[in-house]
């Protein structure tokens, strides 16, 4: 069972940094595409009165984010559920990996939703804050990889128990 789980948290790690990868070549190319006309991009949103993309993509941020702390947490009562039906003795890595890893990528791609939609308006409007956002959801994104120890880290936090050797 404990050779299975480093192929299924490699799996994990590799759905992750393809994700983070995405968002940070698509970063490489609204840079690219915004060095040569920057300033004449950047004119043009001066003249607006009100920044209505910005108020768009802080709509999206929040209402991504709350979707984003929803499915998780409705992800940890499923996991404490599982847990609380089935000795730990009985408990299966593989099922529990698999938890975990839906949780990751759901959470990874809201993250990457937000980025994405924010180095678009980078490249539309050339406003460097939407850059910044960017930046903040791919750290934010790093910040999430998953390891082992966050794995186990879950599993404990969830139930209390710790499936792979007793209670703690």
């Amino acid at each position: 069972m404990n050779q299975q789980q480093p192929a299924s948290m490699q799996t994990c790690q590799i759905i992750a940094t393809a994700l983070m990868m995405g968002v940070a070549m698509f970063a490489g190319i609204a840079l690219f595409m915004t060095s040569g006309g920057e300033a004449e991009v950047v004119d043009q949103a001066a003249n607006e009165e009100f920044p209505i993309m910005l108020v768009v993509l802080s709509v999206m941020g929040v209402s991504f984010l709350g979707a984003r702390y929803v499915v998780l947490r409705v992800q940890d009562r499923q996991l404490g559920k599982l847990l609380d039906e089935v000795d730990s003795d009985d408990v299966d890595s593989q099922n529990l990996i698999g938890l975990f890893q839906t949780r990751m990528i759901i959470s990874l791609a809201m993250l990457e939703g937000i980025a994405f939609f924010s180095l678009v308006l980078f490249i539309v409007e050339a406003d460097w804050m939407m850059f910044l956002i960017a930046m903040i959801m791919l750290a934010w994104m790093g910040v999430n990889f998953p390891t082992n120890n966050k794995f186990h880290a879950w599993v404990n936090a969830s139930s209390g128990k710790n499936p792979f050797g007793g209670e703690e």
